[in-house]
């Protein structure tokens, strides 16, 4: 039996996965099973992301190595 700790996450999961997908605008999941996996817009969604990721990651360098006076992460 499942605890009212984990059931409770649960929902705090999917309702959280319901609302971003309203913010993008389209399905980024599907269900397979007791699964989830990403639509395929989905994981070009995910492509995106680690392209702007890896920008900020290297922006991040470019200001610690072009100035000694700004420290600290980007948030």
């Amino acid at each position: 039996m499942i605890s009212p700790i984990v059931c409770d996450i649960i929902k705090r999961v999917k309702d959280m996965l319901k609302k971003f997908e309203e913010s993008i605008g389209f399905p980024a999941f599907e269900k397979k099973g007791r699964n989830i996996q990403l639509t395929e817009k989905g994981r070009e969604l995910f492509l995106y992301a680690e392209e702007v990721f890896a920008k900020v990651q290297k922006l991040e360098e470019f200001i610690g190595l072009e100035s000694n006076e700004i420290s600290g992460k980007l948030r």
